[in-house]
């Protein structure tokens, strides 16, 4: 890369090293890999940098006023090729905790002078999902028309993470507008498998909404399989539709029931051996990937699904059971709680507890969100889990034998390791 560089440092000494200069860091590990000073004059001069043994990674300029003498001391730099630098968003020196925690902030004081700048953080595609996700939720709050609209605009771009998607689509869920209903249907036509039972229960939570869900299916532009699923079924049912026992009836009929496409999935476990071929480090892996925020297990580990030491007591089918259907067999201490709240969203989760003037619930994801009371309009439980219904196409059912076969060594309950010492 080049590009053009002028200054002067204020160091009396014209021999000493000069302290003013830019440089360029490595993203991954901060590490300087180039550098250059000013070169003492007002007039720019070019400067080339070789980075070809860098190729493939991401870095970023800094430019260092490290002069503390009282004498004239200035840098400029400009005019780069390739125009590789952007200027920053803004918030963007902050670490991710600090950001998370600033835009909780600006949501529960109502900062609305602050909607631009988290809708910049939003539509930051290089900043971290867990601010971006926040950041969602906080645009919608500050500056709801704004932020409906940058919310569509990530909901349907395939690009996005899927995990974003997944947190957007239930921000828009009760959101009546067109736009947003068909920016729904838009993005479940394409959506992976992983991703559809988000948008569906999304599009379920309206009437109109519903309405489109069941177009699209009928269409053939989206699965008729998921009008099986019992969280997709139950917003149906709360929306009163005209006929909407008959309407699922006709639409998934012919379709194997989810309990015999289960049964199948068991069988095809078992006889293909692959539990005995997977590999119990990748189960490993998946389970602290996709199950630890929630599930407990060896001491480590989220507590807001049961405690799975000695899970592999139940069984292969028992286990293959629980985990692609965990609305089969819910106790009643861990079933889901829905939440209508005051700015239009609802939120789906495990009631941990209340604390003074809050409710705190979790989220599929095991984060614990503290929701005033003051913000509740409606509230109710089900029987079904909060663990989403589709953790299959979430993980992979290619990679399922793996985590089956980890799930299946741990047969020592929590009180034998206790009792043992380890």
């Amino acid at each position: 890369m080049s590009f053009w560089l002028c200054g002067y440092n204020g160091h009396p000494d014209k021999e000493a090293q000069p302290l003013n200069h830019i440089r360029l860091k490595l993203k991954e590990t901060d590490a300087i890999i180039v550098s250059e000073f000013p070169p003492r004059s007002d007039t720019a001069q070019h400067v080339e940098w070789d980075l070809s043994q860098w190729i493939g990674k991401q870095g970023f300029i800094e430019l260092v006023d490290a002069d503390t003498g009282d004498a004239f001391a200035w840098l400029g730099a400009g005019r780069f090729s390739p125009g590789v630098v952007e200027l920053p968003v803004n918030g963007m020196f902050m670490e991710s905790d600090a950001l998370q925690l600033a835009l909780q902030i600006a949501d529960q004081l109502r900062m609305q002078s602050l909607a631009t700048h988290v809708i910049d953080l939003l539509n930051h595609k290089e900043q971290e999902e867990a601010v971006r996700t926040i950041a969602a939720s906080v645009a919608m709050s500050l500056d709801r028309d704004t932020g409906i609209d940058s919310l569509v605009d990530i909901v349907v771009r395939q690009s996005e993470p899927l995990s974003l998607r997944r947190s957007v689509a239930g921000q828009l869920g009760n959101v009546d507008l067109e736009k947003v209903r068909t920016a729904l249907a838009s993005a479940l036509e394409s959506a992976p498998a992983s991703l559809q039972q988000p948008l569906a229960l999304a599009l379920a939570t309206t009437r109109l909404g519903s309405e489109t869900l069941l177009d699209v299916i009928a269409k053939g532009k989206a699965s008729a399989r998921l009008l099986q699923d019992k969280p997709v079924i139950d917003r149906l049912q709360r929306t009163e539709l005209p006929d909407i026992e008959e309407r699922i009836a006709v639409l998934t009929k012919n379709i194997p029931a989810i309990d015999d496409r289960l049964k199948q999935t068991i069988v095809k476990l078992s006889t293909r051996q692959s539990i005995e071929a997977a590999s119990l480090e990748t189960g490993a892996a998946l389970f602290k990937k996709s199950c630890a925020n929630c599930h407990r297990l060896n001491g480590e580990g989220g507590k807001v699904g049961p405690q799975l030491d000695g899970i592999g007591l139940r069984g292969m089918d028992r286990v293959v059971e629980d985990v692609i259907d965990p609305n089969r067999n819910v106790d009643a201490a861990f079933r889901a709680t829905t939440l209508a709240l005051s700015n239009g969203q609802i939120l789906t989760g495990l009631k941990l507890r209340e604390e003074g003037g809050n409710v705190i619930v979790a989220d599929s994801q095991g984060k614990e969100l503290t929701i005033p009371f003051s913000e509740i309009d409606e509230s109710n439980s089900s029987n079904l889990s909060p663990m989403p219904s589709n953790v299959v196409e979430q993980i992979g059912e290619e990679n399922l034998p793996h985590l089956i076969a980890f799930l299946l060594q741990q047969k020592q309950k929590k009180e034998e390791k206790d009792a043992s010492g380890k």
